[in-house]
């Protein structure tokens, strides 16, 4: 996560043509398919993918200055990872630090999810 070339785009944008979304549907199938319990904490309404985080600081390529940009509007915004000031401030994070990891605040609600699940099985 502290990697400034971990040119990850998060739960936002596809690589290599492929979705975080896709990939949280294939586990969910293959679970099922087995017959196996799964979490998808994907698809979470706690965890919306516009709350992952307050808004991604990125360098606007007509200015050069840094703006701080919502979801969706940061989903599109081209970044050079080897000039791009990493981390983002402390004040974009909220469920996570960069749309990926959770912060404080995400693992609560992943913990209390799990929590929940562990609980209706005594």
């Amino acid at each position: 996560m502290n990697d400034k070339k971990n040119n990850a785009w998060g739960s936002y944008k596809d690589k290599n043509g492929q979705s975080l979304e896709q990939f949280a549907n294939a586990v969910v199938s293959i679970a099922h398919l087995e017959k196996l319990e799964v979490i998808d904490l994907y698809h979470n309404k706690q965890l919306k993918i516009e709350d992952l985080v307050h808004f991604e600081r990125l360098k606007n390529s007509e200015t050069g200055q840094y703006k701080n940009y919502k979801y969706p509007d940061f989903a599109h915004v081209s970044f050079n990872p080897e000039t791009y000031e990493y981390p983002d401030p402390p004040q974009a994070i909220n469920l996570t630090y960069d749309g990926l990891h959770p912060s404080d605040k995400g693992n609560k609600i992943i913990a209390n999810i799990f929590i929940k699940i562990l609980k209706n099985r005594t």
